[in-house]
């Protein structure tokens, strides 16, 4: 221990202090462990993560057997589709124009309505059109179609009218027309409201 007024000497003995070159190498060490934890725990995620989207993955033929099992055989379904009309079928606001099948109390109906003449000639009002019948079970049917004359632009009903087509076997066409007399002068729009399908009994 130094004497008064001795100056003070540092000890060669004494531990050396941190250098600036040492605090980087206590740095550089922390940053890289600390990169390898981070790269380790995203492993452990993804791992885990990857397991769970495994897991969850449905057996290749255990889908197979799925799907299989929710797919109607086609000879079932000609079966369920194709139920005879027993007793007559309305069919409202029918579309006009192709082939179309109308689903209707377990039976299926499947005609073609077309609208080719709406007009006033004359002083009547008249409007016609065909119907086929595209059932695919040999049945013959009577429709009867409903048919609203209106005032174009208005839409005020000026007459309901009803054709009555008799007979009309599988995949043949028969004409249907309407008219009343009208003494005013009137711009028409004609609807077809109705169609009412009536199997007719084989003898």
């Amino acid at each position: 221990m130094p004497t008064p007024g001795e100056s003070a000497e540092t000890d060669s003995s004494s531990p050396p202090g941190i250098t600036d070159e040492y605090w980087q190498y206590i740095t550089w060490g922390a940053m890289a462990a600390g990169a390898v934890a981070i790269v380790a725990l995203v492993a452990v995620v993804f791992g885990l993560l990857s397991g769970t989207g495994t897991a969850g993955a449905a057996d290749p033929e255990q889908t197979e057997e799925m799907v299989s099992s929710s797919v109607t055989e086609p000879g079932k379904a000609v079966e369920t589709i194709n139920v005879p009309v027993t007793e007559p079928v309305v069919l409202r606001s029918p579309r006009l124009g192709p082939t179309t099948r109308y689903h209707q109390d377990g039976t299926v109906v499947v005609v073609r309505v077309t609208m080719d003449i709406c007009e006033r000639h004359d002083g009547m009002l008249r409007a016609s059109g065909s119907i086929r019948n595209d059932t695919a079970l040999a049945q013959t049917f009577d429709y009867g179609i409903g048919v609203d004359l209106k005032r174009r632009g208005t839409g005020a009903l000026l007459a309901h009218l009803e054709a009555a087509i008799g007979s009309v076997g599988p995949g043949e066409t028969a004409e249907w027309n309407v008219e009343t007399v009208s003494s005013r002068v009137v711009n028409i729009r004609c609807d077809v409201t109705d169609v009412t399908v009536t199997p007719i009994e084989e003898s």
